[in-house]
């Protein structure tokens, strides 16, 4: 379902995008504020596309300094996209996280470098839609992800609000977590290793309704006991790659990318920068805020010769030689 076009920058766009058939209002969550219902005749039906997600390219930093970003995968660097700028972005900054899975209507996932929203379920008039992301997205990311996800959630409304008794914790890192199979989701992608010790050995729940999710994750029997995993079969090894985080489980093919990755863990910034004091993880994320003082502008529009710092920036100013945003309609 494609988005209204409305051109870059123009005054309250992400409102403006919103398709036919969709209001924007309070959320029904608690403190989470705006939200995204769908008020057409009948029903939306499984799987209809929306998006992608619009925004600013930015780095991890920005990031996770913001309720609104996604990460985008790639086979050597990943990219964030933020939809703090109500006028780069559209509508889909407006949609909540789900806060378990009976009330999730919609999936996130990647498609050609953006992140598109496709139903899971039939959605019925004056539904808020509510989003969690997809299996094959996640499995790409690391544990930093999850610092990503935590500051989205808790931003709209989610995680800071979870009492002991609606909480779900990781054993392994300080996430919480709104329903078990979330927590199971977390824990398979970034702890998978702990993840399945902790089956094998029956110390992590499974409640009966999550059991046909285990056993497809591990391709073996699953008791019919709650709580239990009777293995006949080995629990898939640890990565394949030869440098591995002990953490997360993640490999990397270069040791060099195994410690700048760890950097997520520690939260060691050992790039200070002179000018101001403000400290990075990355060489990378240092040379680019040093632009600030410096006022190099490496990046140079074709079109029109204006320069500009970061390559996200360059990147949202060349839609506006387009006209209107990039759409996909799927």
């Amino acid at each position: 379902m494609a988005d209204r076009p409305v051109a870059v920058r123009e005054k309250n766009r992400a409102k403006k995008t919103l398709p036919a058939g969709f209001e924007i209002r309070d959320s029904g969550i608690p403190g989470a504020g705006l939200g995204v219902f769908y008020c057409g005749d009948g029903g939306l039906p499984i799987g209809t596309h929306f998006g992608p997600y619009e925004g600013h390219r930015t780095d991890e930093e920005g990031a996770l300094e913001s309720g609104y970003s996604w990460e985008i995968y790639k086979s050597r660097h990943n990219d964030y996209i933020d939809a703090k700028r109500e006028t780069l972005s559209n509508w889909m900054r407006y949609v909540n996280c789900a806060r378990n899975e009976e009330e999730q209507n919609l999936i996130a996932f990647q498609h050609k470098g953006g992140i598109p929203y496709r139903t899971c379920g039939l959605v019925t008039s004056g539904a808020e839609l509510l989003v969690w992301y997809g299996d094959e997205y996640a499995r790409h990311l690391g544990i930093g992800f999850d610092r990503l996800w935590n500051n989205k959630s808790s931003t709209k409304g989610g995680r800071s609000q979870l009492t002991p008794a609606q909480a779900f914790p990781c054993p392994e890192c300080p996430y919480s977590y709104t329903s078990q199979i979330f927590l199971h989701k977390h824990m398979k992608r970034s702890h998978g290793d702990l993840y399945g010790r902790l089956l094998r050995s029956g110390e992590i729940k499974v409640e009966p309704s999550l059991l046909p999710y285990v056993a497809a994750s591990y391709q073996e029997p699953i008791g019919a006991s709650p709580g239990t995993v009777q293995s006949t079969s080995q629990i898939p090894a640890e990565g394949a790659g030869r440098h591995r985080c002990e953490k997360c489980s993640k490999t990397f093919s270069r040791s060099h990318s195994l410690k700048v990755h760890q950097r997520i863990h520690t939260g060691e910034k050992s790039y200070h920068c002179q000018q101001c004091g403000k400290t990075f993880s990355t060489s990378g994320s240092l040379k680019s805020h040093q632009r600030i003082h410096t006022g190099e502008k490496p990046y140079h529009c074709k079109q029109c010769g204006k320069t500009f710092s970061q390559s996200g920036h360059l990147k949202s100013h060349a839609q506006l030689h387009r006209g209107v945003s990039t759409q996909t309609t799927m």
